[in-house]
């Protein structure tokens, strides 16, 4: 048993490595958000999905080891982490540092994921919001004043030059 235990904590460590490296991506996605960079954009979706594959390879594995886990101590249910821990002091010493570690990595990595679909969302909408004022224009008459109101019309575009 001492065997899987082992082996669970290197999985565990392989996978907050991984997901540490989905979090320097995420950090990296998010400043090539900013900076309107697609081609890097997509460049770093591509490398976060192949990281991702090979994190649900990873995950498939702790999954076997859990199970495996599970069934020599004849549990009913796959167990959790915590509930390894609490099999015995020593399994605790040995998973509990490295389960905290993943959950504060996945943590953060949660808060920048849903960062960069706020910035994606936004960007999204500045350009349809840029594409709709466009076609405002175009199907309107072009004459409007300083404050950018067609003359008895809705706001369309706004000339600080005129």
């Amino acid at each position: 048993m001492e065997k899987e235990i082992e082996r669970l904590a290197e999985i565990l460590k392989a996978h907050t490595e991984r997901h540490e490296q989905l979090l320097r991506l995420a950090d990296e996605k998010r400043q090539a958000l900013i900076q309107n960079n697609a081609d890097l954009v997509n460049e770093i979706t591509e490398n976060e999905s192949n990281l991702i594959l090979a994190v649900q390879e990873a995950e498939k594995e702790r999954l076997a080891c859990v199970e495996a886990i599970g069934r020599e101590y004849e549990l009913r249910e796959t167990p959790t982490l915590e509930a390894i821990s609490d099999l015995d002091k020593g399994i605790a010493e040995v998973l509990e540092p490295l389960r905290r570690q993943l959950t504060a990595v996945l943590e953060r990595l949660r808060y920048r994921t849903q960062q960069n679909a706020m910035l994606l969302c936004h960007g999204i909408g500045h350009v349809v919001g840029f594409f709709q004022t466009i076609a405002d224009a175009r199907t309107t008459p072009a004459t409007y004043c300083r404050v950018g109101r067609a003359y008895g019309e809705q706001l369309h575009m706004v000339d600080h030059k005129a």
